[in-house]
């Protein structure tokens, strides 16, 4: 959905949507994330780095990402959304983490 949608469905400025959106966020970062996403501590830290090191022999290292274009066909009427800078047509960007 589009902020432009949300301005129109509820008849309020564009301006409002996005105050509302960013504090709702913020509130839902706040409230789950120290539950569902805790910082680490400082010795599951130095495992992880010592792990990483064992597997990849890169030293102080807690893990790493990547990612990888991938061709689609894109959906009628994406317009540019799906065009990339990197001369490749169109694609969908494929992150990847480990640690």
């Amino acid at each position: 959905m589009k902020f432009t949608n949300l301005e129109s469905d509820f008849h309020i400025l564009r301006k409002t949507v996005l105050f509302i959106v960013r504090e709702t966020f913020k509130e839902i970062w706040e409230v789950l994330s120290p539950k569902k996403i805790p910082l680490p501590s400082k010795e599951i830290r130095l495992k992880t780095a010592q792990r990483f090191h064992q597997v990849t022999d890169f030293p102080n290292y807690i893990g790493a990402g990547d990612g990888k274009h991938i061709r689609i066909l894109c959906p009628p009427s994406s317009g540019l959304h799906y065009l990339t800078t990197r001369n490749t047509g169109r694609s969908c960007f494929m992150p990847g983490l480990c640690s």
